[in-house]
């Protein structure tokens, strides 16, 4: 850790505090699934309080007013729910990204290539179960990479470039959509 001490230390011999804990993927769905009925049953509550403020059947502003906050409510707490459901099923992509090191470090060896590989963004938060379906594209595009984009070291040192090539895999937020890219200092399009 870097930067200034914090000013409320942990006890010596205290526990670590907590912040993280296995969750079963069903469980997830199952509230997530849970929070979808809340969603509905706000909008129904909402539906209510429209039908009763233009019904011609006498309700009295009391009762009227109970409805009205009870929607609210709802709304807001099945909004507060979705997303807690959201922001749990999200992890770091460093897992998958960590995965990528051996892979390129083997596949340029075999087709004799030197890369300088570079992981940006590992700390992204992406949805578990997208985290998990990228592994194969994006083994996919850095295979690419080292077998059609980057030179052999004697090609790259004969145009003037250093030997190793450099191969970046990036994740980032953009307007709070994750976003992944791989990119190459390739010899371009043929």
């Amino acid at each position: 850790m870097t930067g200034k001490l914090e000013e409320s230390a942990p006890l010596v011999g205290a526990p670590p505090e907590i912040d993280r804990m296995a969750v079963k993927i069903s469980h997830l769905d199952r509230l997530l699934g849970l929070t979808g009925e809340i969603i509905i049953t706000a909008s129904n509550i909402s539906i209510l309080q429209r039908h009763l403020s233009t019904s011609s059947l006498a309700v009295d502003k009391n009762s009227m007013d109970l409805v009205k906050n009870a929607a609210l409510t709802a709304n807001r707490i099945s909004s507060d729910l979705h997303h807690l459901v959201m922001d749990i099923r999200k992890v770091p992509i460093r897992d998958t990204f960590l995965r990528f090191r051996r892979l390129v470090r083997d596949i340029a060896r075999k087709k004799g290539r030197q890369v300088n590989f570079e992981i940006v963004g590992e700390d992204t938060l992406v949805d578990k179960t997208v985290a998990e379906k990228l592994y194969e594209p994006l083994a996919h595009q850095l295979r690419n990479a080292i077998d059609h984009g980057l030179e052999d070291p004697l090609e790259r040192k004969h145009n003037g470039k250093d030997p190793p090539g450099q191969l970046t895999l990036s994740a980032y937020k953009q307007e709070g959509f994750p976003y992944v890219s791989v990119t190459d200092a390739s010899r371009g399009v043929e």
